[in-house]
């Protein structure tokens, strides 16, 4: 109930395939009806694979871009046209394949596999070679326009070329570019079918190509569709389908298929892209970043088709393909196959991919990390945050990331959505942003606990373990793959038809050859529904058709227009480019990045995407780190001026110290160091430097600025004979001790902070910068510092505002003084 309630409460707006007048309720079956018949453009490795698989060789060169929706660049290509653009690149990729499968007549013979001189055998060849391009046999008028074009360009040029004019039409069709799904009426007295088409014998072997292997049918798929063994009419047809889907299991193409469609549904392509910061993680190679990625498609690979295991064991096995260095990183020698179970990694949620993909660039993400879980493996959704709401944690918020986290999820406006996100990430806290097994967070114990639906777990390991005996995860496999399979995002209409599926699939095992064939079997991997377009009754008519784009013409197939050759809208990309048609130019568009501090946003500009705007540094703290990430360590609080009250002074630094009465005596000199050594990474500090009511400022250095030295009034006068035991402070005594730390190699010194008897500590600050000042200078600052009181309070107010004036933090002296000159010490270059 409690789980119901909250994802009400996050519901996103309604799926646009729903009719918001009609949205089913929670507990009413919409009836199975096909999804409309389309057009699905290849995505950038079915075009690939096709082209190698036909002829041999793998084109390398640039292609259009795949649109991921739904996780999937299948479903994207549901959403895609050839905007001119993108026809450029496949025409130049079309063109170079075809130089590279005939340069010369030997070549020729050898694609054709035919006497080029013999053209009957041509013809054959070039139908054979087309009907597996274009995933169905072709029609006696498109193969003499393929012919009439070899033999014009033979008789012009060249046999070679003649063949690359061929193989380029075949490869730049509609026919090869998109899977072309019409299917085929069901009976007219089939009335319970009223509107589904039934995919033909070559539709349902191209479609099991592209769902098995991303490429064109192979050479048995294409002899089955051929021989009209998967035809729908045929007996026994969907085993035939199914038996050739198990065939193709046990294939190389099937198994780089399938390892994408994992890398997809676990975004592992974003390993490509995301940044850590490089010095607290030098080991975050491009080397190891591969090594990642193969580690989880290997696994997912045993599971699958090596060992045809339970899929449950993807999320509990502590079985690794682990490379050197992310063997090293787990901590365990090369080579080795199993990790440490004190580690406590368990299957996916503890592998270092998934950790690193779902961290920032130097902080942990437990709310990515949970939405992971949420959405990619219990397929439950998760919508953005309200409008105005601030996702960023407080820079200055201490406490370890889940305390943190916690904090910010008090808002009303966050709690609903973090209560089902950051638990699950608070469970793989015990790994830092690159997967390094860790116990401490901002050096506090983690809490790695919670529950889902009410199961407890305790870190990655048993909340991989709860995840695998959740309904929803076999539901959501099984909806993933259904939806990769498909090219197109489940909708309420298939609810029905996965729950079989997923029936099917628990019964076998939870194996993943079965989920397969449940899927090949299935109405939704068998029938489409009627193609969207106006009826028609003249099969081969043509008219003019029109889109936001242009005009171009339609034909008039299986009872529907379609097929519209118009430029159509696409969706607006970051190009300069107006995709939709609209008259605006990458209108409106901006994405999430990784940015140095957390998750940012980019926006479009010009054609290109701008700088990754993300939440600001986090302040720098004294902790011996670089927080704010600029190359500097807790650089505000070497120099940094630091405010009393008047009272507190004396409290912290010296009870003798009466800074309204005499700020410049021995005793607040003293309370200046010590104070300061009280608080933050000082070790020391000087002045008064201002003074307000009721409070004075002091200025405060760690151990990297000041270096306390003891010595002794003898040795001070030895340096100048008017710094001694009866005159402890004053211009003569600040220019003993500039000489004296000078000698020793530092730049200069201030001082005496604590004195008794003959002791002396005085404090060198090696990065002090001395500079030239005046008296007109500085009684132009405070007018208490002129040629007749040359050092004391207002002396060192007026040297600190010169100072700062400069360009520096603060300052002292004067450390030697003639005439107008005063010599001052300037410290903290920002």
């Amino acid at each position: 109930m409690w789980l119901s309630l909250v994802l009400a409460a996050c519901r996103p707006e309604a799926d646009s395939s729903v009719d918001p007048g009609k949205e089913p309720g929670p507990d009413e079956v919409v009836p199975f009806a096909p999804a409309p018949a389309t057009l699905v453009r290849l995505t950038d490795p079915e075009w690939r694979n096709s082209v190698e698989d036909l002829f041999g060789l793998r084109y390398t060169g640039p292609l259009p871009l795949d649109l991921r929706l739904s996780n999937y660049g299948r479903v994207g290509g549901s959403e895609l046209t050839i905007p001119p653009a993108d026809l450029d690149l496949y025409e130049a990729a079309a063109w170079e394949v075809a130089r590279q499968v005939a340069p010369d007549e030997p070549a020729v013979r050898s694609v054709l596999g035919v006497d080029p001189s013999d053209d009957a055998a041509v013809r054959a060849a070039v139908s054979t070679l087309a009907a597996r391009a274009w995933r169905r046999p072709l029609g006696t008028n498109e193969l003499d326009e393929l012919m009439d074009r070899y033999t014009e360009v033979e008789g012009d040029v060249s046999t070679p070329v003649a063949l690359q004019a061929t193989v380029a039409a075949l490869v730049l069709s509609p026919d090869f570019q998109f899977h072309v799904e019409l299917g085929a009426p069901f009976p007219a007295d089939d009335t319970e079918h009223e509107g589904w088409r039934r995919l033909t014998g070559w539709e349902r072997a191209g479609r099991l190509a592209a769902f098995l292997t991303a490429s064109v049918p192979d050479a048995e798929l294409v002899r089955a569709a051929a021989a009209g063994e998967l035809d729908p009419d045929a007996s026994g047809s969907v085993d035939a389908l199914v038996a050739q889907a198990e065939r193709l299991l046990e294939t190389r193409r099937a198994r780089e298929t399938l390892a994408a469609f994992f890398g997809e549904t676990l975004d592992l392509h974003e390993l490509d892209s995301v940044t850590k910061d490089e010095e607290l993680y030098p080991q975050f190679t491009a080397t190891l970043r591969a090594e990642m990625r193969t580690e989880l498609e290997d696994l997912f690979l045993d599971v699958t088709l090596d060992r045809r295991a339970d899929l449950g064991e993807l999320l509990t096995t502590d079985r690794t393909f682990a490379g050197p260095e992310l063997a090293s990183l787990y901590g365990i020698s090369p080579g080795a196959d199993t990790l440490p179970a004190d580690q406590g990694r368990g299957g996916l949620l503890g592998r270092a991919a998934l950790l690193t993909v779902n961290s920032h660039n130097t902080l942990t993400s437990p709310t990515n990390r949970g939405k992971f879980v949420r959405t990619r493996l219990l397929c439950q959704t998760i919508p953005p945050p309200p409008p105005g709401v601030l996702t960023e944690l407080d820079p200055v918020a201490e406490g370890t990331m889940r305390q943190r986290l916690e904090q910010h999820a008090t808002d009303p406006n966050c709690a609903p959505c973090h209560s089902l996100m950051d638990p699950m990430g608070y469970a793989l806290e015990h790994f830092d942003p690159i997967g390094r097994r860790r116990e401490l967070d901002a050096g506090l114990p983690i809490d790695a606990t919670g529950s889902l639906d009410g199961v407890d777990f305790d870190g990655a390991a048993t909340l991989g373990a709860t995840v695998a005996e959740n309904k929803a995860f076999t539901h959501c496999v099984a909806s993933s793959l259904y939806r990769y399979a498909n090219g197109f995002a489940e909708r309420p209409e298939d609810e029905g038809v996965l729950d079989a599926i997923d029936l099917d699939f628990r019964d076998a095992g939870r194996a993943f050859g079965p989920l397969v064939e449940a899927i090949v079997r299935s109405d939704g991997f068998l029938t489409v529904g009627a193609p969207a377009g106006d009826p028609c009754t003249d099969d081969g008519a043509t008219r003019t058709c029109t889109t936001d784009c242009g005009t171009g013409s339609e034909v008039c197939s299986g009872g529907v227009w379609q097929g519209c050759t118009a430029p159509a809208a696409a969706p607006e990309a970051c190009n300069d480019a107006d995709d939709d048609c609209d008259g605006d130019t990458d209108e409106e568009l901006e994405r999430t990045c990784d940015a140095q501090f957390g998750e940012g946003t980019q926006l479009c500009d010009g054609g290109g995407w701008g700088e990754c705007i993300g939440p600001d540094a986090p302040a720098e703290s004294c902790n011996g780190l670089d927080d704010d990430q600029d190359g500097l360590f807790d650089e505000d609080l070497m120099v940094r001026p630091e405010v009393f009250t008047d009272a507190g002074i004396a409290v912290e630094g010296h009870p003798d110290c009466d800074v309204n009465a005499d700020p410049w005596s021995p005793a607040c000199h003293a309370a200046a160091s010590r104070g300061c050594a009280a608080r933050g990474c000082a070790v020391t500090g000087f002045g008064p430097v201002e003074q307000g009511a009721g409070d004075v400022t002091m200025t405060c250095l760690d151990g990297t600025q000041a270096i306390p030295t003891n010595s002794t009034f003898t040795e001070l006068s030895a340096y100048h004979d008017g710094c001694n035991q009866g005159y402890r402070q004053g211009g003569a005594c600040n220019a003993a001790i500039s000489r004296l730390c000078g000698s020793r190699g530092q730049s200069t010194g201030y001082g005496p902070v604590e004195n008794s008897g003959d002791a002396a500590t005085i404090v060198c600050v090696p990065t002090a910068v001395p500079l030239n000042s005046s008296y007109t200078e500085l009684s132009a600052l405070d007018a208490g510092c002129n040629q007749g009181t040359r050092w004391g309070a207002s002396c060192d107010r007026a040297i600190h505002d010169w100072c700062v004036g400069a360009g520096y933090r603060s300052g002292f002296g004067p450390l030697e003084n003639s005439g107008d000159l005063a010599i001052v010490a300037c410290v903290g270059v920002p």
